[in-house]
């Protein structure tokens, strides 16, 4: 990459991208304020969409549409990439290119282009890719992000590895994550729980059941199987067993149907056993946020053979649709805690409108204080609104407004976010050291707008 006039010249050949590159996107996209940029985008990546499909060592064409303040501003526009995929600088495509690279485009904003090779043996999954530039004034913008599917090319695998021993449950409502090792053709190998080619199945769902995301819970004891079935042909069974439990509740789901936000409705009553032939002592009861509980399991003495203890249970929707959480109930006698899921429907308010904004948010690049910026949430109906700010995301970290909140017509909630929250001079977040990286995560806020019940803040920041 070479600085001539201000422009940023790039070839589209191969290069490794690594700290130099970091390093490009710092002078690129330091420190300012987000741009605002109208009904337009400042940034959007027009190619590829999201939703594509590409193979471990293609090359990406990458396709950035920029206001003309943008565009016109030196230096230039980065893509950059999660998950060890990489990133890389844009140039401007000439009137021509543009026209070749869009054919059906007649008018519209500059086009720039750029290429991010896909490494060897690169876990097959879904990432993420954003465009981030620094404008006039020192104001940031980032675009929306593009989520692309990444799968290894045919012919690769050579066989499923089955794991070396059983996967073992030690209490009801766990959770733990299966993986998929293959054998590549180049001698490398590769998790392939996020590949799309790849079919995970419960052999009894009554013992235990598998998300596509290849979380496995455990529903009751006894032994089962997950199987993994690769399209194309190959398969591997991956043994499970459950442990019998220690504390059996009465129900391993509830469901509570609808609920009204914000407002905590009538308790349930979940039942919990001890089937071992000894007391068990029952440290502690948590719920999930959204369903209260009160209990006198806890803090009691231990609970006899045979004995049971009672939890109530409340739904609270601190937003509107589907609602979910947990249960879990920790005890001497096994490290994992006993879990039972939770549901409901919270009922969206008929008249209210939320708008925030903005919806998306960088930081730029942080190296030596946090820095705070403000959503805002305000109430364009005509009827209350109700809603839930969550309070801490990781690095990013809600400081002010999170919980709770209610409005009136026309009122309007402030909501504070810090990144990267806990950063000391010298030491990255929680003291770890500090290296370079792109980081991200998503606030959703809910609310009981019927057409919005969730909307999603993106957070994006570099840390240095």
């Amino acid at each position: 990459m070479t600085w001539r006039g201000g422009r940023i010249r790039e070839s589209f050949g191969r290069r490794a991208i690594g700290a130099a590159f970091v390093a490009a996107i710092a002078l690129l996209i330091g420190g300012g304020r987000a741009l605002a940029a109208g009904p337009r985008p400042a940034l959007e990546i027009v190619a590829p969409t999201t939703g594509t499909v590409f193979q471990s060592e293609q090359t990406i064409q990458l396709t950035v549409s920029a206001i003309p303040a943008l565009a016109a501003s030196r230096p230039g526009i980065a893509v950059l990439g999660d998950g060890g995929l990489g990133g890389t600088v844009l140039h401007r495509l000439s009137p021509f290119v543009a026209r070749f690279v869009t054919p059906s485009r007649r008018k519209g904003p500059p086009l720039f282009g750029g290429l991010i090779a896909i490494p060897p043996n690169l876990k097959p999954g879904r990432y993420k890719l954003t465009a981030v530039a620094r404008g006039p004034g020192d104001k940031l913008a980032s675009s929306a992000p593009v989520f692309i599917q990444i799968e290894l090319p045919p012919n690769t695998l050579l066989s499923l590895t089955p794991p070396p021993a059983p996967i073992v449950f030690a209490a009801i409502g766990e959770q733990l994550p299966i993986r998929v090792p293959a054998n590549t053709a180049n001698g490398g190998l590769v998790n392939l729980t996020g590949s799309q080619n790849l079919t995970l199945t419960a052999s009894d769902q009554s013992i235990v059941t598998v998300a596509p995301n290849a979380i496995v819970t455990a529903v009751g004891p006894g032994q089962a199987a997950i199987v993994a079935a690769l399209n194309g042909g190959g398969s591997v069974s991956v043994p499970i067993r459950v442990l019998p439990p220690a504390l059996t509740p009465s129900a391993t789901a509830m469901d509570f149907g609808p609920g009204t936000i914000a407002t905590q409705g009538a308790p349930q009553s979940l039942t919990i056993t001890n089937s071992f032939s000894y007391p068990i002592t029952i440290f502690s009861v948590t719920s999930s946020a959204e369903f209260p509980e009160t209990d006198n399991c806890a803090g009691r003495a231990p609970l006899a053979a045979g004995a049971s203890c009672t939890i109530n249970l409340a739904f609270m929707p601190l937003g509107a649709g589907n609602r979910a959480g947990a249960v879990e109930i920790a005890n001497s006698a096994v490290i994992a805690p006993t879990r039972v899921y939770l549901s409901g429907v919270g009922n969206s308010t008929p008249g209210v409108k939320a708008h925030v904004f903005p919806q998306r948010i960088f930081f730029g690049v942080v190296t030596n204080r946090p820095r705070t910026r403000r959503v805002i949430i305000r109430n364009l109906g005509n009827a209350t609104l109700h809603g839930y700010v969550p309070a801490l995301m990781g690095v990013f970290a809600v400081t002010g407004g999170a919980g709770i909140f209610t409005l009136a017509r026309g009122g309007g909630h402030v909501v504070e976010i810090v990144f990267p929250y806990g950063f000391i001079a010298g030491v990255g977040p929680f003291g770890a050291p500090i290296g370079s990286q792109h980081v991200s995560a998503t606030l959703t806020i809910t609310t009981d707008d019927p057409t919005q019940p969730s909307i999603p803040i993106e957070l994006t920041g570099i840390l240095r």
